[in-house]
């Protein structure tokens, strides 16, 4: 029973045996007497069955994630949740963290992670960690998770302008516009839009099952086709015979399975940049401007819901951008009915 200082640490590690198991790791302090206490705890847990066991060094967070992504492959998560964490890998791996072992990764290492992009992008690469290391807590590869703390997400408040459309459907390739109508008219998130089965497209009935979603139940609804979209869609199938998705991928490893929304994201971005579109503009944005466009023509909130897909109706009011313009436009309307401001003879205070 002893506590000794590591190389590269800054704490006292432990280091013991019970019933012929060896047990060893950091105790999280910096001075002895407090270390051997702490390692007392340790080994009655260790006695009680509840410590865990390490018996080689951790591995790096590179070579972890190998492991990680083929226990991700096997589960039955979501195929979207799967990519999403494919997609925080492909963010991670790029960063001097990848290169660091796992039982070395400490809360201050993610307050110092620097991700590029949205806050969304890199609370993705946060919460692929997070799961990375509460599974190899698991595999008992670490004795404890550091809490790892999400980045503040900003709001997307983005409309599509109508000379940005009009740009859009005529120079962006095919399969981009294709997806940008649907998520314009539809009111449906890219990774929905590059989803769809023809299964789930009923031109009889002119609508479309949407499967997927991040609410349950809500987010399964079907959709009427607007008349631009039915006319792409029907184009479309003819351009997909014998596939049963709509946006099937052609290439790599998701050869006949559907695009992924990282996938026409992209394309979106690489079409802006050429285009000198604005920077903040995304592919998501068409959504927003349909969620704004819905619930200023119709003054209901909650038709804006069921067509977002959405649980909750304070979800719904956040994708509501209402236009300074029209608001003018109400006040001068009110104003003209008027003979006075209404404050003709006093001062507003």
């Amino acid at each position: 029973m002893s506590v000794k200082p590591k190389k590269g640490s800054r704490f006292l590690w432990y280091d013991f045996y019970v019933a012929g198991k060896r047990h060893r790791g950091s105790t999280e302090q910096t001075t002895v007497q407090k270390a051997k206490q702490a390692e007392i705890l340790l080994i009655q847990k260790a006695m009680a069955g509840k410590l865990t066991t390490i018996h080689n060094k951790a591995p790096y967070l590179r070579d972890y994630a190998v492991t990680f992504l083929d226990f991700v492959a096997k589960t039955r998560l979501s195929d979207k949740t799967k990519e999403y964490y494919r997609n925080g890998w492909r963010l991670l791996e790029k960063e001097d963290i990848s290169g660091m072992r796992i039982d070395a990764i400490k809360r201050s290492t993610t307050q110092i992670l620097s991700i590029p992009g949205s806050g969304s992008s890199v609370n993705c690469a946060l919460r692929t960690l997070r799961r990375m290391l509460s599974l190899a807590v698991e595999n008992e590869l670490i004795t404890k998770r550091p809490r790892i703390t999400m980045v503040e997400e900003v709001e997307r408040k983005r409309l599509v302008e109508a000379v940005e459309e009009s740009l859009i459907l005529a120079k962006a390739p095919r399969t981009l516009r294709d997806a940008y109508l649907l998520v314009a008219d539809l009111g449906i998130r890219p990774d929905d839009a590059v989803s769809i089965q023809w299964d789930h497209v009923d031109f009889s009935r002119n609508d479309i099952l949407i499967m997927g979603g991040k609410t349950g139940i809500k987010a399964k609804r079907y959709i009427s086709m607007t008349t631009r979209v039915r006319e792409m869609m029907l184009e479309r199938a003819k351009l997909t015979v014998g596939c049963i998705w709509a946006f099937p991928s052609r290439k790599g490893k998701r050869a006949g399975k559907s695009m992924t929304a990282h996938s026409i994201s992209s394309r979106f971005s690489n079409f802006k940049k050429k285009e000198g579109l604005s920077d903040d503009l995304v592919l998501y944005s068409a959504r927003h401007t349909f969620a704004t466009d819905l619930t200023e023509a119709t003054g209901n909130l909650s038709k804006t819901q069921k067509a977002l897909g959405h649980t909750a109706l304070s979800t719904t009011a956040r994708y509501n951008h209402s236009r300074s313009a029209d608001i003018a436009a109400i006040m001068n309307d009110r104003n003209s009915s008027r003979h006075t401001f209404g404050h003709s003879s006093q001062m507003v205070q």
